[in-house]
């Protein structure tokens, strides 16, 4: 089979050209620290506010939930009817809780003075909570004990990538290369800091806070043994990977180097900003949806969670193929109907077509058989069980093989 190869060559800053559009995930009135997409059933989105948490039990149907107006830090999943969490801010309240998604009722499990982190280990199915006097560790999620090896430090944040732990304090990292079963303090000169998260290959990117002559991003390849300056910027927040490998970075507040929410590419050593459209440049944190399978980002700002997914992906200059996964809707916005088509390379492998809601839950599956290199099927805006789907924004998702394309259609009924 013919195959006809092009170069793409062009500057990095070109890509973004293409447009991309920040959409409101909930409402703009509240100050987001957080939020957490649960991936198990039932599906739902919690944003972490500075008066407890905002809910979405239904179609874009946020429902605010206080617990004595604690600011919520941080949020796990649990199971089928609850969730973990961490809040307060400085008074006899402060702990970590579980949330009743049935009753709405906050239950205190562990009582620790202002925390910062919860998180469950898939590694070892263990439940971790940071807070200014150490980190709690529970096998259950319900009974906590505090690690004795932090007892005293002010555990910051933490990432797992299968058994390697790093814990930040406020002028330590420490690692553990057994899963937390020991740990080890990383080699100076050790930043401080603040938000860190793994890639899928192991490589470890954190910020270092504030308004120091060292603040910036740093990267450790060693699992946090040691670090490297990435480059220096004051004020930054947060650091988040999406599912295509990009390196995003947040401004807590603007500063001579940048605010918002910038892409960094250490190849070029280049950052793009995607400010434009974006109502707040205050980023407290940075996500990934993990409910949509394709790159989408939310920012937490101070008025509100916004999120864009359909922002091209950043490639280095390579060769491509002229028989690359196509995808095309017809009509969009649609009443009735619309044709999804593609078009890809002969691989021998039938393609999956899905459509997801814009809370990242999958509405409805096609299974199709491949004929030749090229198929189409119409979808009637009804989901699996043959329900009518509200009017609104969807995302159709085309994966043959290893390649997936995804589009926005808009349903108008």
């Amino acid at each position: 089979m013919l195959k006809i190869f092009f170069f793409l060559i062009f500057l990095f800053s070109a890509i973004f050209s293409y447009a991309y559009e920040w959409t409101a995930l909930g409402p703009a009135d509240f100050e987001i620290n957080n939020c957490y997409f649960n991936i198990e059933e039932p599906n739902f989105n919690v944003l972490c506010t500075q008066t407890g948490i905002l809910l979405d039990e239904e179609e874009f149907n946020w429902i605010e939930y206080s617990n004595g107006f604690l600011q919520v830090w941080g949020v796990t999943g649990y199971d089928s009817e609850s969730f973990l969490l961490v809040m307060g801010d400085g008074s006899w309240s402060d702990g970590i809780y579980k949330f009743d998604l049935n009753t709405h009722e906050f239950e205190v499990l562990e009582w620790c003075y202002i925390p910062h982190f919860i998180l469950h280990s898939t590694y070892n199915d263990n439940y971790y909570a940071g807070y200014t006097g150490g980190l709690y560790l529970s096998e259950n999620g319900l009974d906590w004990q505090i690690i004795e090896y932090f007892a005293g430090k002010n555990c910051q944040v933490m990432a797992c990538y299968e058994n390697h732990f790093v814990v930040s304090t406020c002028d330590e990292i420490f690692y553990s290369d057994d899963g937390g079963i020991s740990w080890n303090q990383a080699r100076p000169p050790a930043p401080w800091i603040c938000d860190m998260t793994f890639t899928d290959t192991g490589i470890l990117y954190g910020i270092f806070p504030y308004n120091y002559d060292v603040s910036g991003l740093y990267k450790s390849t060693n699992f946090g043994e040691h670090w490297d300056n990435e480059f220096e910027s004051m004020m930054m927040s947060s650091v988040e990977i999406d599912v295509s490998g990009n390196i995003f970075v947040g401004w807590e507040q603007p500063s001579e180097d940048g605010e918002g929410i910038a892409i960094w590419t250490p190849g070029t050593e280049e950052l793009t900003f995607m400010n434009e459209g974006l109502p707040n440049l205050n980023i407290n944190k940075i996500r990934k949806n993990h409910l949509l399978d394709c790159q989408s980002i939310v920012a937490c700002t101070d008025s509100g969670a916004y999120y864009v997914y359909d922002y091209p992906t950043l490639v280095e200059e390579k060769e491509v193929s002229s028989s690359e996964l196509v995808l095309k809707t017809f009509p969009n916005p649609f009443h009735s109907g619309t044709m999804i088509s593609y078009f890809t390379a002969e691989n021998g492998e039938n393609p999956e077509i899905s459509i997801y809601n814009i809370k990242g839950q999958k509405v409805k599956s096609f299974y199709v058989i491949l004929n030749g290199v090229e198929g189409s099927i119409v979808w009637d805006g009804n989901d699996d069980s043959g329900k009518k789907l509200d009017s609104g924004v969807y995302l159709v998702n085309v994966r043959v093989g290893n390649e997936s394309k995804f589009e926005k259609l808009i349903l108008m009924r």
